[in-house]
């Protein structure tokens, strides 16, 4: 209880609640739904998380969650409809598009050949 008062306390003075930082950051889909949702429907909701600072470092947090499931549902489509649908990567390299979950520590990657995703993974730094 003490060390969440500290915490409030210190992002209080960086102007920050992390409470209201949870609560802006929560996916409108419902826990366990997300598996289901059309790919289009996953996109939106990871460009409007993306869009309001969502890289939540927690395990499981909503925008990493919506990660996990687009990075599954676009193997097998094209580098153009990845980028279309999740806006530009963070990194582009030669054959791989990353897109960061908490920077270059954690992130979803693209592996494209022949302009198709053949493999979609996450490297994990594991600090």
């Amino acid at each position: 209880m003490i060390v969440l008062g500290l915490s409030i306390a210190s992002h209080a003075q960086e102007g920050k609640n992390p409470l209201e930082s949870e609560a802006r950051c929560a996916s409108i889909y419902a826990d366990g739904t997300m598996g289901g949702l059309a790919l289009k429907e996953l996109a939106t909701e990871y460009q409007r998380l993306r869009s309001i600072d969502c890289r939540e470092r927690r395990w499981q947090s909503d925008y990493h969650r919506v990660l996990e499931h687009l990075a599954t549902k676009l193997e097998g489509r094209s580098r153009r409809k990845v980028i279309r649908l999740m806006g530009p990567p963070d990194i582009t390299e030669k054959a791989r598009l990353i897109y960061f979950w908490r920077g270059y520590h954690d992130y979803v990657y693209f592996i494209i050949a022949r302009g198709v995703v053949v493999k979609s993974g996450w490297y994990h730094a594991y600090e």
